[in-house]
């Protein structure tokens, strides 16, 4: 086990791959992610770009819950839980093509346990408080199927068939590539493997130095 810094998580690193502390697995090395993001890794570690991964791979959840308490305040339930089923499986499945930086902190805040939970007594009293008791009912068996990861067991096997059409690699690698190329980007450093990227990121520097 790598050791951690303060602001570090740490890894596993088996001889097939890379697993989190989360559990989850990524089909690569440190030496070949070295090897070919080494401008990256000086700048950020590993075990924060991995952080970010994970943090991204199981946002699908915290967007979800909480886009079900307006549904549920102003919507019908049908209309609710379909519209959160749409939610639900749109982000899971577009995700690891994301990964932007800047997006991090606000996917923290709404993936806090003690933050989804503070909301959901608010919400649901308030629900209570109107008397719109089919809504309360509904957005306590909504909050626990998906903290439970019910939702995820159910559905897997339609965001496991989107992510294959849509990404040419494991849903968790992909992930953590999109996440290094969105640092690359964000610290202007070319790629020179993907050949757009150092386009971009060239023209980019460039501006800068003129």
């Amino acid at each position: 086990m790598r050791q951690s810094s303060q602001n570090e998580l740490p890894y596993l690193e088996t001889p097939r791959g890379i697993l989190s502390r989360g559990g989850l697995f990524f089909h690569t090395t440190v030496a070949n992610l070295e090897e070919s993001y080494g401008e990256v890794l000086d700048k950020v570690s590993l075990s924060r770009l991995i952080d970010r991964a994970e943090l991204w791979l199981t946002s699908h959840r915290a967007i979800t819950l909480w886009s079900m308490i307006p549904l549920l305040a102003f919507a019908s339930i049908p209309v609710a839980c379909g519209l959160g089923l749409v939610v639900f499986v749109l982000w899971k499945s577009i995700a690891p093509a994301l990964g932007n930086g800047w997006l991090d902190q606000p996917l923290r805040l709404l993936s806090s346990v003690a933050g989804q939970l503070v909301g959901y007594v608010v919400a649901m009293s308030w629900l209570g408080a109107t008397e719109n008791y089919p809504a309360l009912i509904a957005g306590l068996i909504a909050f626990a199927i998906i903290r439970w990861q019910l939702l995820d067991y159910f559905l897997n096997p339609v965001t496991s068939q989107l992510h294959r059409r849509l990404f040419p690699l494991p849903v968790h690698d992909q992930m953590l590539r999109a996440v290094i190329h969105a640092a690359a980007i964000r610290l202007r450093i070319p790629l020179p493997q993907f050949p757009s990227i150092a386009r971009w990121m060239e023209t980019r520097n460039g501006e800068a130095e003129r």
